[in-house]
Order: C-alpha cells, then structure tokens, then sequence
C-alpha cells in the first residue's frame, strides 16, 4: 500500500507479539537443531515462527539468532537452520516469534502475559470449545 507517497508493506512491517519457547532437543548436523515445538503448538499459516533469542541455564546468550531460520515443522518439532558459528546447544530455550497469533490462541488454555523484563506478569485463560 502507499503511505505518504511512499509504497509501504505490511507484512514486512510487523513485529511478533505472541512468542513461543522452545527447546532444543537435539543438533544432528553441525547447521540444524530440532526444538520441541511443532504445528500442534505454533500457528504457520503466515510464515514460520522466527527465532528472536536463545537462552542457557536461564540466561540470554549475546549472539542473536535471528538469521537463523525454521524451515520444517511437524507435528511436534521445528527444524532450525542455524548460521555458520551460532552457538546453540542442546538444552538451549529458544524464544521464538510467531507470525500470526490469532490462529495460535486456540492451542493453549492459558498465555502467559511477560513483564519488560520477562518475568510472568499475568495468566489468561482462553475459551475454545
């Protein structure tokens, strides 16, 4: 669309709200890991969630993740490209965004609400059949 004048995307415009973690569950080839996170958890109808943060023992690793890609999903488990040199491990929590949340809430009984500083502010349920 055009804004100003300017053409404008949309899609390339947003940022994701609803974030999922992950963990990986094993690095069978020195570039992909597989988390425990499939289509059961995560909606895919607008992309594939997007790796934003990785975490070991409790603590955000400096590397960003997030040239790092999901390429597959199934049932139960995403299958993540990594970049040459990302330092992921298994056992590592992977924070992922995920592109569409409207099609995600019916998968969970209760979101957890995140303070800045990402400790749970707030449980709230959700009401699906």
């Amino acid at each position: 669309f055009e804004l100003g004048g300017a053409t404008a995307s949309a899609r390339n415009s947003f940022r994701p709200v609803l974030r999922v973690w992950a963990e990986v569950l094993s690095r069978p080839e020195p570039d992909l890991v597989i988390c425990g996170m499939g289509m059961r958890d995560v909606s895919f109808d607008q992309g594939f969630p997007k790796p934003l943060r990785v975490y070991r023992s409790g603590e955000p690793l400096p590397a960003s993740p997030e040239k790092s890609q999901v390429v597959k999903l199934n049932d139960q488990h995403a299958f993540l490209a990594l970049q040459p040199g990302d330092d992921i491990a298994v056992g590592d929590v992977i924070e992922f965004g995920i592109s569409h949340p409207c099609t995600c809430l019916d998968r969970y009984r209760v979101i957890f609400g995140v303070d800045e500083t990402g400790r749970v502010a707030h449980a709230i349920p959700t009401y699906f059949g």
